[in-house]
């Protein structure tokens, strides 16, 4: 009965237990408003630079074709979530998707009185970062790169398709689907 009735050190762990549920309440903060936060950040800067290696890729396809060589471009594709202390990231990050789709493209011209239609395929080349955040499909189609927001498109680009002296129609080939998160390599052989 004498255990029972001591009440030495009680306040010592009574105030560890406050401190104990403040420090519960901070991850638990941190986990569920700004991890999800720091992790949108990467995947913006992670978006960023696929897009600019997917204008580099738009320059090798064209500088391979015009200077007739081969030419290997590489091509970040997604980012991994870094490991934290004491939090857990939902995944090991957001990976790229590559895919393609075919293009019929009709070129009609008139020779010597003449019009001759000629029939060819070619395919479009589309980058969709998956991860927490919502970004815009990438588009690379006859020459030019486009942001696919699904209800509508943009596109800075110049139009790449005509010069001053004839069309220039780039036709892509050989492209397989890939999901990475990882760096790619692609191989632009003329």
């Amino acid at each position: 009965m004498k255990m029972l009735n001591n009440e030495k050190g009680v306040s010592e762990i009574v105030g560890a237990m406050f401190i104990l549920l403040i420090l519960v309440l901070y991850l638990g903060v941190m986990q569920t408003y700004e991890l999800p936060k720091w992790n949108k950040e990467l995947e913006k800067q992670g978006f960023d630079l696929a897009y600019k290696d997917f204008l580099d890729l738009r320059s090798d396809l064209e500088d391979s074709s015009i200077k007739n060589m081969p030419i290997t471009s590489s091509m970040h594709t997604g980012i991994r979530y870094p490991d934290r202390f004491m939090l857990r990231n939902p995944g090991q990050g957001a990976y790229g998707l590559i895919n393609t789709y075919p293009l019929r493209i009709n070129i009609s011209y008139d020779s010597n009185g003449s019009v001759i239609n000629e029939n060819y395929t070619s395919l479009g080349f589309v980058y969709e970062m998956k991860g927490i955040s919502e970004f815009p499909k990438i588009i690379y189609e006859h020459g030019m790169v486009i942001h696919d927001f699904g209800v509508w498109n943009n596109s800075d680009d110049v139009n790449r398709l005509t010069t001053e002296n004839g069309i220039f129609i780039p036709f892509l080939s050989g492209i397989d689907q890939l999901y990475s998160t990882d760096s790619e390599t692609f191989n632009i052989l003329q």
